[in-house]
């Protein structure tokens, strides 16, 4: 390859002008400056240019009746006294405040909806910072220095008395299970979840009763168990509930402390929701047991789901106009609970709720959950999701609500530098609307186990085929506090009681894989290289509309546009999932392309072929002119532009390997590398 294709390229994301996405790209060396920028149309290079998703396409839940409604012969025991807690919805920042100065914390930053509180004094053993969101209560600290635990007794003990002391937690809340991680040595963990024998009632995530296996009761479920069905990670190990190798339950309803070997506070991470106030109830101010079940046989819940059990069937086929009509159920459990909403949620108060199966007229097998309020002054809030009123309940006074105060869960946010989400398409199908609770996505695509060697599905990887998500809402761009929070990872910090801080930092990524990136639809990704002489601008149109763009370091530029639909190839190669690598390689080598062309063409397939749910794949060249009339490419000036582009589908039967001429590569041109499935 000649000096000028090995240049350094700079590619400038654009803008859509009539529905056309404008690219810049700009070769710049070290001998030449860049040219002067255009204005308003180029970010800078290393900067990721999200554009607006296409509002998600969501189902409402079909509307059901029953005709027959078999329930368990066992009745609730209704309590004397039940409780019901309203939580804390505006996190002041003296609040905040107040929590950072006992962490050392002296310099402070807001943006949007949270607050950083932080102190990047080399010399201060409280060096770190603690990132708020004042609005959902989310919170994550960081220690950069050393921030010995106070207190007396194991470390649990040391965690929870600490997390009292700093207002993050209140007595319902018990840090009895600890961890370690193979890929961390040297760190304790401790879970911290709201004790439900203290709350007087389980705590349950509505839509994640979908994912509890079918031979588990409700009446089963534990706070801070798993269940054999969970997702493997081999890097649990020597967890106090004796559930090794599986991932951690810290969706929500939970706090997270690391401890160093040496009794220094490393991390908090917490999605625990803070309760303001509390108010009791009696057994008269609720509805009967079969009060309930008569609501709900009626289909006069407050709160339903039903889906089928073949995650492979077809929503349209088995709820005939979104209908579930004269349904024959078996009720499998029935008990009295709170169901907590992770993102919006406004109180805990006692909610009936049934679990069970049923099959519809036309023989479907389909899972249903319904609830209701059990407290008779809220069954006239119809137009409500259940568990998740306000309640009215009489406050303390201002000062009171103070020392009290319960902070937050970690910061709902986007990076800026942060990479593609992929893959895109149908990450979630169906997604179900459950009104204020949110939306509720069935994952639908064969991530790779997190022994995978490959990180191109980043963390999507931790994610299981047929699982059901709550969808976080949008996260906010904090530029400002991403900033401060970069700073503390650009630290030169020495290795420090047989572990690494920075294995600390990467660990958070994993720790925020709830936070879904913003889900898009597309049709297909290619990738952009372009090659010139020193100082060369290349502005480039698509002629179809762009639902994501990103400017990569790596001087490339990535693109996903709306979905078309490309004729099936008439030649390509039959290959299993797992071996698309080797075909890459193979594919590259034919067509003489570089290492770093090479590695994008592999990304490319390998996204592609993860929304298709066959193990034997068919790939196939699909011809530039094809791709040239259904995606139009201009570039001005003018230089050659080839288009290898692949597509991906099912395999049927046998087919003849396609004949791939090299490359023939010019000083200046425009390289695009992509691949896309059968348009659904």
């Amino acid at each position: 390859m000649s000096n000028n294709l090995s240049r350094k390229i700079l590619l400038l994301g654009g803008i859509i002008i009539l529905g056309l996405l404008l690219l810049v790209l700009i070769v710049k060396t070290k001998q030449q400056p860049a040219p002067t920028p255009l204005p308003e149309t180029q970010p800078p290079a290393d900067q990721t240019t999200v554009l607006p998703a296409p509002e998600l396409a969501t189902v409402n839940v079909p509307a059901i009746s029953f005709a027959s409604f078999k329930t368990p012969e066992s009745s609730v025991e209704v309590p004397s006294k039940v409780k019901a807690y309203t939580f804390r919805n505006d996190y002041s920042l003296p609040f905040v405040s107040m929590v950072g100065q006992k962490l050392g914390l002296t310099e402070s930053k807001s943006e949007g909806n949270s607050v950083i509180l932080y102190n990047l004094d080399e010399q201060s053993d409280k060096r770190g910072y603690l990132t708020f969101n004042t609005v959902f209560g989310n919170y994550e600290y960081a220690s950069y220095g050393t921030f010995p635990l106070p207190g007396q007794g194991t470390v649990n003990q040391k965690v929870r008395s600490y997390l009292l002391e700093l207002g993050l937690i209140d007595e319902t809340v018990d840090c009895d299970i600890s961890y370690q991680r193979k890929d961390i040595a040297n760190v304790n963990f401790v879970e911290c979840h709201r004790n439900w024998e203290k709350t007087g009632l389980p705590i349950i995530n509505f839509g994640g009763l979908l994912n509890i296996p079918d031979i588990t009761t409700v009446k089963d479920l534990k706070v801070g168990m798993v269940d054999d069905l969970a997702t493997d990670n081999p890097n649990i190990i020597n967890v106090s509930t004796g559930q090794n190798g599986k991932e951690r339950p810290s969706d929500f309803n939970t706090v997270t402390v690391a401890v160093d070997s040496q009794g220094n506070l490393l991390r908090i991470t917490s999605n625990l929701k803070m309760i303001e106030s509390t108010i009791e109830f009696t057994e008269n101010d609720m509805l009967t047991p079969q009060e309930a079940i008569n609501r709900f046989r009626d289909s006069n819940s407050l709160l339903t789901l039903i889906v089928p059990t073949d995650e492979n069937a077809a929503w349209e086929t088995v709820f005939p106009d979104n209908t579930a009509y004269d349904l024959n159920a078996e009720v499998k459990d029935f008990i009295l609970t709170y169901i907590e909403n992770p993102f919006g949620g406004k109180s805990l108060t006692p909610m009936y709720l049934t679990q069970g199966t049923a099959k519809t007229t036309d023989g479907y097998n389909v899972k249903f959950l319904q609830a209701i309020p059990a407290l008779i002054t809220q069954q006239s809030l119809s137009g409500e999701v259940a568990g998740l009123m306000a309640l009215v309940i009489p406050t303390d006074d201002p000062s009171l609500k103070l020392k009290t105060f319960n902070p937050e869960q970690r910061t709902q946010t986007v990076q800026q530098t942060a990479s593609p989400c992929v893959p895109a398409e149908n990450q979630l199908s169906p997604i179900v609307s459950l009104g204020e609770l949110g939306m509720l996505g069935q994952w639908n695509i064969n991530a790779p186990s997190p022994e995978h060697k490959s990180d191109q599905f980043g963390q999507f990887a931790w994610f299981r085929s047929g699982r059901w998500y709550l969808i976080p809402p949008p996260g906010q761009s904090l530029p400002e506090i991403n900033q401060i929070m970069a700073a503390f990872q650009s630290l030169n910090l020495p290795e420090r009681g047989g572990y690494n801080p920075r294995e600390l930092d990467a660990l958070q990524n994993e720790w925020n894989k709830f936070n879904f990136c913003p889900l898009r639809v597309s049709g297909g990704s290619p990738t952009l290289l372009g090659y010139g002489k020193p100082g060369t601008v290349y502005s480039i149109k698509v002629g179809r509309s762009i639902v994501y763009l990103n400017t990569n370091n790596d001087n490339s530029i990535y693109y996903e546009y709306q979905p078309v639909s490309f004729l099936r190839p008439s030649t390509g190669w039959i290959v299993d999932k797992d071996n698309l690598d080797n075909l890459a390689g193979k594919i590259a080598k034919q067509l003489n392309l570089t290492s770093q062309e090479s590695s994008k063409l592999a990304f490319e397939l390998n996204l592609a072929a993860s929304k298709v749910v066959s193990k034997k794949l068919f790939v196939g060249p699909v011809p530039q002119t094809e791709v040239d009339s259904k995606i139009p490419l201009s570039v001005t000036p003018q230089v050659p532009v080839i288009r290898y582009h692949f597509y991906v589908s099912d395999s049927v039967g046998r087919v003849t390997a396609p004949t791939i001429k090299p490359l023939v590569r010019t000083a200046e041109m425009i390289l695009e590398l992509g691949a896309a499935i059968p348009k659904l």
